[in-house]
């Protein structure tokens, strides 16, 4: 598709679409990148390359296929489309089975933006200096549930404490 549409607008335009689809290219690469290393950018990415990103991840959700009317208990179904732009579509829920790390089948690409976060919030928490961290995950909770989760993580280490 990118070559074919490329190759059209180039037709189009002359020389002009070769230079866009160059440009694509380059954030088509940087994209992969962070797929390929699931690491922090070494430098920060333009809005632009963020929106395309989250357009394919929300484009692998079930919920967003075309001509699709999905009625999971998990499925997103959003009314306004405010809401669904403000979210960048991404409306599923993910986890399966009570295991929010957990893939979900018709939310692959909200399950792959759960892995990179956790991704990259782990190497996040490497390079401010924690080697010994193997793992990370983010767990949709409010503030007070956090604490809890931190204190009883504590209690576990430290049991006389």
């Amino acid at each position: 598709m990118e070559a074919e549409f490329a190759a059209l607008a180039d037709g189009i335009l002359g020389g002009y679409g070769k230079q866009a689809a160059e440009a694509n290219v380059s954030r088509d690469q940087t994209i992969l990148e962070l797929l390929r290393h699931r690491k922090l950018p070494k430098e920060g990415w333009d809005e632009l390359t963020i929106d395309i990103l989250f357009q394919r991840l929300a484009a692998m959700d079930s919920n967003n296929f075309p001509a699709q009317v999905g009625a999971g208990e998990r499925e997103g179904r959003v009314l306004c489309p405010l809401v669904q732009r403000r979210h960048y579509r991404l409306s599923h829920g993910v986890g399966r089975s009570g295991d929010v790390y957990e893939v979900q089948p018709k939310a692959a690409g909200s399950s792959l933006v759960n892995r990179l976060a956790c991704s990259l919030v782990l190497d996040a928490i490497r390079l401010a200096g924690v080697r010994s961290c193997r793992s990370a995950i983010i767990v949709p909770v409010a503030t007070g549930m956090a604490l809890m989760l931190c204190m009883l993580s504590w209690k576990r280490m430290r049991p006389d404490a």
